[in-house]
């Protein structure tokens, strides 16, 4: 896992001072700098950065809003276009403004990093002298050195060093108490985030790249759980138990997508059929239609469709008690309908009387 750290490095001297009245100093300082970035131990130069000097007070956000007109030398008598500007390729900058504190905003594709006090210092090693009295701390901006004699009751300087951060921390400074004021790195302070991984994934003990997002391609599925990522099989076909369905169909992985139940149906009842005439010792025969929603015993709801096979029988006398049934025929003759069916008895020798013989079906729906 590789992650990096890259921070803007503004290279900037802040004073505090005192105010005094002078004689004569400069009128504006000019910075001559490098926007710098720091990576895994190496310094290198920021190009084209965008910098932005602003008013004391800003923030990163209002920086560019609060911008200050900047110059191109000391004598502040000629203003540059443009605040921000922009850094070369070696990420040099260089502009001139007043003497003060300033809020200064280092943009680049690093990240953004903010100087919210930011003093811009009297040269007096270009000449200059100071005279009266130190009496107002915010007013003075620059180096004092050589011998110095006042009140120290006014002073506002440290009487301790502030005691370091600890690892992992970085100070955010506190002049009223002179602490270091330690905080931890919050990820959105960063220029950048590392990339975080699923730990490494082996398919038939293969090991698959890296990958930011570990995906279930619907085959199998996953699902958040309480501290815990779910897996499982989808759903893809309805539960139950098919007994001798009329379909099954199998998808790619070898699940039964969808199983269609069978519409078979198998009808067994009993009804009076047609007459045979009296014909002793010739052919004879009748035809009729049975309706089984309405004729049979008992009655059957009618059928989805007409593909079903009727198979019925009887084994009847006579009113002589003159046997028929090894002589006896049934035989199911025109269309079949949803409802019923047309038939046919014969009896090769007839009966000596008439006869409506009783007779006994299946009806199998395949």
């Amino acid at each position: 896992m590789n992650r990096s750290v890259k921070r803007i490095i503004a290279l900037a001297a802040l004073w505090l001072c005192a105010a005094f009245a002078i004689a004569q100093a400069p009128i504006g300082v000019c910075l001559s700098n490098v926007a710098q970035t720091i990576s895994n131990g190496v310094i290198a130069p920021i190009p084209y950065a965008t910098v932005a000097l602003c008013t004391p007070g800003s923030t990163a956000a209002n920086c560019v809003a609060n911008k200050v007109s900047i110059y191109t030398s000391t004598a502040l008598s000629t203003a540059t276009p443009t605040n921000p500007f922009t850094t070369d390729a070696g990420g040099n900058y260089f502009f001139c403004a007043a003497v003060g504190h300033y809020g200064v905003l280092i943009s680049s594709s690093y990240g953004t990093y903010f100087v919210n006090d930011f003093a811009l210092v009297d040269d007096w090693s270009k000449g200059g002298t100071m005279t009266g009295a130190l009496t107002d701390a915010a007013g003075f901006v620059g180096p004092l050195t050589g011998n110095v004699t006042g009140n120290s009751s006014t002073s506002s300087a440290s009487d301790h060093a502030p005691t370091p951060c600890g690892p992992g921390l970085y100070s955010q400074g506190n002049t009223a108490t002179w602490a270091a004021n330690c905080a931890q790195v919050n990820w959105s302070q960063l220029g950048s985030i590392p990339s975080f991984y699923y730990q490494t994934v082996q398919e038939a003990g293969t090991t698959l790249p890296q990958q930011p997002v570990l995906n279930f391609d619907g085959t199998v599925v996953g699902t958040n759980g309480t501290g815990k990522t779910n897996v499982g099989l989808p759903a893809v076909g309805t539960a139950g138990t098919y007994s001798n369905p009329s379909s099954i169909t199998v998808d790619a992985q070898g699940r039964a997508a969808s199983i269609t139940a069978s519409t078979a149906v198998d009808y067994y009842f009993s009804f009076t059929g047609c007459t045979l005439a009296s014909s002793e010792g010739s052919r004879t025969y009748c035809t009729a239609t049975l309706n089984f929603t309405t004729s049979a015993t008992p009655t059957y709801p009618a059928l989805s469709d007409a593909v079903y096979i009727p198979v019925c029988w009887g084994n009847e006398t006579d009113a002589s008690s003159e046997t028929i049934g090894s002589s006896f025929m049934f035989t199911v003759g025109g269309t079949l309908t949803t409802t019923g069916f047309t038939y046919y008895e014969v009896a090769p020798v007839g009966p000596a009387n008439s006869h409506t013989p009783t007779l006994y079906c299946h009806v199998h729906h395949d």
